[in-house]
């Protein structure tokens, strides 16, 4: 259906929009949902809907570049967005810092997994407590995988780093 609406109105962003949330919804294929979500922003380059939407495809491609190059210009105009779409921004920040973490935990450069998972904290801490949500702080939780990683390093100083992001994060868990 939304292929054949998009042949009849090929220049109307919020089908390629609709189509790509689709897509990425029913994890039919996310390559075809970042490029439904690309026409789409090329289409309508002011919707924050839209540019988060890429955002966040790019995120779960790993193109960690393009996410943050998408909410570094979003920064800008967020505050003029509705409460659930600056939860949605604030998400991706700090996923973005926690999936790079991720990749260089599992690649075994655990100096630069602490780095990305410092400045998550750092992120997450500059929040206002009303998008501290419980949502948020489950995903905190799932550092401790890496973070349990790190502790059995031979390096005493990243498991230092590592001893106080645990703790940092039951602490931030258990408000």
């Amino acid at each position: 259906q939304y292929e054949l609406a998009i042949l009849l109105a090929p220049n109307t962003a919020q089908l390629h929009y609709w189509f790509g949330k689709f897509l990425l919804h029913s994890e039919e294929n996310l390559e075809e949902a970042v490029e439904q979500f690309k026409k789409a922003r090329n289409l309508d380059m002011k919707s924050i809907d839209v540019s988060l939407a890429l955002a966040r495809g790019y995120l779960f491609q790993h193109e960690f570049d393009k996410t943050q190059d998408i909410i570094t210009e979003l920064s800008e105009v967020i505050s003029t967005a509705d409460d659930h779409l600056i939860k949605m921004y604030f998400d991706t920040e700090i996923q973005v810092l926690y999936r790079r973490a991720d990749d260089f935990s599992k690649s075994g450069d655990f100096q630069k997994s602490m780095d990305y998972l410092e400045g998550m904290r750092s992120k997450f801490q500059s929040l206002g407590g009303n998008h501290k949500d419980k949502h948020l702080r489950q995903k905190l939780i799932k550092c401790n995988y890496m973070l349990n990683k790190i502790l059995k390093s031979d390096q005493e100083d990243l498991k230092n780093r590592a001893t106080k992001m645990h703790d940092w994060i039951e602490a931030e868990c258990h408000n």
